[in-house]
């Protein structure tokens, strides 16, 4: 059960697009939104991802760094759901 507490992770995030959506699903069924980390090993598509995000992510804790997905930099046992839909395409 994803809650307030809950840590979710999108590898390769690609411009933020699965976390903005997955973010926008919760809000629509009236659940809460957790705090979100994105990862991508392309600077570019974190800058986007940092950009869209001041407009869509205002309140939410939610943070996206450079990083690749065999090497996130986030502790053991920290996240609560990993998403990858776009990591492997």
């Amino acid at each position: 059960m994803i809650s307030t507490t809950s840590h979710v992770l999108d590898m390769g995030c690609y411009g933020g697009y699965g976390l903005f959506d997955f973010a926008t699903r919760r809000l629509a069924a009236g659940l809460s939104v957790p705090k979100m980390t994105g990862v991508d090993r392309d600077l570019r598509s974190v800058s986007v991802a940092r950009a869209a995000s001041a407009c869509w992510a205002a309140g939410f804790d939610v943070t996206f760094l450079e990083a690749r997905a065999e090497s996130v930099p986030l502790a053991s046992g920290v996240v609560d759901l990993a998403i990858g839909r776009l990591l492997l395409p």
